[in-house]
């Protein structure tokens, strides 16, 4: 498909419809000169007296469609979602679009107001590097846990959504060590599809490790990869911080 502007005047003076004006001698505008158009079927000057522009004008053509669709700031790529510009254009079959989700797992309690918004940031860029790209999942996911047991999670197939959500995150209640860090990586391991990828941040032991081995296996049984991008311990928050 190629898009391009053709510029053309009506048949002749005395005819308000017809065909472009080109000059050619089966033109309805023979009798009058050329304005405005160029016949490109043909490299026969007498149908075709711009020939010599046809190569020209398919480049023009060329460029004009890929500035259409992928300039920068007014491109189709850049106004609307890369998976629904996919879909538009039907550029892939179904069965090429990830089916898998992009999960994040935080811990929100007080003690990561220190790390709360690295955690935002990073996972924001996760989110970014994905969008307009043929790895994108099918839809994100983010869950977080607190203290006491409190587990939240969302699940949207747009990426501008979720980095919204993301950025309205914060770090409170919570005063004690361990976090209910199984329960949310459980919730993150049920909402997500399989093949998934999981990025669990939390600064602290689990308070219910006892939940480990059964999540762990569902999430072995699911094909899910689980990146743990922030750990720490209880221990090393007395240290820090001289409490718990």
């Amino acid at each position: 498909m190629i898009l391009g502007t053709k510029v053309c005047l009506s048949g002749s003076l005395n005819s308000p419809t017809g065909k472009c004006s080109h000059g050619g001698i089966n033109d309805t505008s023979s009798q009058i000169p050329a304005q405005g158009g160029i016949n490109k079927e043909r490299f026969n000057p007498q149908y075709s007296p711009h020939y010599k522009l046809h190569a020209k004008a398919a480049e023009y053509a060329v460029k004009a469609t890929e500035n259409f669709i992928s300039n920068n700031e007014t491109g189709l790529v850049s106004v609307i979602p890369y998976k629904v510009f996919q879909k538009i254009f039907a550029l892939f079959h179904k069965e090429q679009f990830s089916k898998s989700s992009l999960t994040f797992c935080i811990d929100t309690t007080g003690s990561m107001k220190d790390e709360i918004n690295a955690v935002i940031s990073k996972s924001i860029d996760i989110v970014s590097s994905s969008q307009g790209s043929a790895n994108e999942p099918t839809d994100y996911v983010l869950t977080t846990f607190n203290d006491p047991a409190n587990v939240t999670h969302y699940v949207t197939t747009d990426g501008y959504l979720m980095i919204t959500r993301l950025r309205q995150l914060g770090a409170y209640g919570g005063g004690d060590c361990p976090e209910y860090a199984m329960s949310g990586l459980s919730a993150a391991v049920n909402y997500s599809l399989p093949g998934s990828t999981i990025y669990f941040f939390s600064d602290a032991d689990a308070k219910d490790a006892n939940l480990g081995p059964t999540v762990i296996n569902k999430a072995n049984e699911k094909k899910i990869k689980i990146e743990f991008l922030l750990t720490g311990s209880c221990r090393r928050r007395r240290r820090r911080t001289g409490k718990y």
